[in-house]
């Protein structure tokens, strides 16, 4: 039997660690739903009701780095009430199972306006997934003088995710006929900098065995 050289060792452990994926890469989707509207599942795009317009973009950061971003802006249309919407953004992926959640929201609100946020993670990558709750705030300006200016932070929690997962954000918001608001939000998953147990288990036995070899070598030199 021919034995493995050195650089055929080194060349399995990395060929087992790196892995070779045929696979397309995901491509990260985002989709808007309001009141009776919806958009269709889209790259990028905006969504006009009730006189507010929803813009958001799937990717925004880095390789390591998912982000959902959302802007809200325009006169509330109509009688006083609620206009709720519903953003969506699945086929995100990590380098990393280990992830750090985070989300915020800012903004301002109209005098007699209020409006009610809440993030989403779903492990399963389902469209509108409401699997996990990241973060959520609720905020209201009862002057009839002057707006309120608003910001809400939140780090939310780190999570193990084996897969591809989707980012969804339900907001409601209430005004009079005529009101301004406007908002933006954040989402992020953070890949964290932890290098996966499998793969360094494999690169571990791909190390053993070149020591093995490189110890039987030495031994047969002392031999001889």
């Amino acid at each position: 039997m021919r034995a493995l050289t050195v650089a055929g060792m080194l060349a399995v452990a990395t060929n087992l660690v790196a892995g070779h994926a045929d696979a397309a890469p995901l491509t990260p989707t985002l989709q808007f739903e309001g009141g009776g509207a919806a958009s269709i599942p889209v790259t990028g795009g905006s969504l006009s009701f009730g006189g507010i317009t929803i813009t958001g973009a799937p990717l925004v950061g880095s390789a390591t780095q998912q982000v959902m971003q959302v802007d809200g802006a325009g006169s509330f249309g109509g009688l006083f009430g609620a206009l709720p919407y519903t953003a969506t953004e699945y086929n995100l992926t990590s380098p990393s199972p280990l992830v750090q959640f985070a989300a915020a929201i800012s903004g301002i609100l109209a005098p007699m306006s209020s409006i009610s946020w809440s993030v989403y993670l779903d492990p399963n990558n389902n469209p509108f997934g409401t699997g996990e709750l990241i973060a959520s705030g609720s905020f209201a300006d009862p002057s009839k003088i002057v707006s309120l200016g608003f910001s809400d932070p939140l780090a939310g929690p780190l999570l193990s995710i084996a897969g591809p997962f989707s980012l969804t954000e339900i907001v409601q918001i209430s005004s009079p006929s005529g009101a301004t608001v406007s908002f933006n939000s954040l989402a992020t998953a953070t890949a964290a900098a932890v290098p996966e147990p499998a793969s360094l288990a494999v690169l571990g036995t791909g190390l053993l065995g070149l020591g093995l070899l490189t110890g039987g070598r030495r031994r047969t030199a002392s031999a001889g």
